[in-house]
């Protein structure tokens, strides 16, 4: 069975059988080094209990989408988090990851999302989180209320820096990947702080590394993590803040 996705450097279509998804493949029209992805779940689709009602982002390591509990949480929209084939197919120590997943969504933080259900089975693996109404990624927050006053910017960088620091004096860990598309807000200003404690686990991975995996965004990193590698300690997350 064959089907299509766009080659991210020139945007054509490519066709690929589906025993390769996941996989390192080469375009064949610039040549670019390709991750044939999953192929996404249809709107009103039903995903383990979920219904499916948009897809809301997708990196090397997952797809998210905005879900509605059916059989599973009834009612409740909720965001769920799928691992990525080509992170499961080269992730060897996955249980390391999932731990952090579990510690960090039951911390019981504020501006820290709830982890509210999940399986962590071969071929059935998932992550299902609150998802507040009408919440937006900051800077999807920023493109629609530009220009942020002064006072609502002290706000939320506040908010974001008050939810950091319990983060690091509850779980001893650090974001390392702080930037506008892990933080959501939505119109009454709360904050939700995605993707925290991940990064250590993942940089750890030299072969998703070696295989082009990146989740991180140079602009945000300090220049110690950009230079070395190395971003052990909270300067690192207040850097990206800035």
């Amino acid at each position: 069975m064959f089907y299509n996705f766009k080659c991210s450097a020139c945007k054509n279509d490519i066709q690929a059988e589906y025993q390769y998804i996941g996989e390192l493949v080469s375009c064949p029209f610039c040549d670019s080094a390709q991750i044939v992805p999953d192929p996404p779940l249809a709107v009103e689709s039903i995903f383990c209990g979920y219904k499916i009602l948009e897809i809301y982002s997708s990196t090397h390591l997952w797809t998210a989408y905005k879900a509605v509990g059916e059989t599973e949480l009834p009612g409740r929209e909720v965001l769920l988090r799928i691992p990525s084939s080509f992170y499961l197919k080269n992730d060897v120590n996955s249980e390391s990851l999932f731990n952090i997943i579990l510690r960090t969504g039951s911390s019981n933080i504020e501006g820290f999302p709830l982890l509210l259900d999940r399986t962590i089975v071969p071929g059935r693996t998932f992550f299902v989180y609150e998802c507040k109404h009408k919440a937006k990624t900051l800077s999807g927050f920023a493109s629609k209320v530009m220009p942020i006053s002064s006072y609502d910017s002290i706000q939320i960088v506040r908010k974001i820096a008050c939810a950091l620091s319990k983060a690091w004096e509850k779980e001893n860990l650090i974001h390392q990947n702080l930037k506008p598309s892990n933080v959501r807000i939505d119109e009454d200003g709360n904050i939700s702080i995605m993707e925290f404690g991940l990064s250590q686990s993942l940089l750890g991975n030299s072969n998703l590394l070696n295989k082009g995996f990146n989740i991180w965004d140079y602009r945000y990193m300090s220049p110690e993590f950009i230079l070395h590698g190395q971003a052990n300690d909270p300067k690192c997350d207040i850097y990206a803040l800035g």
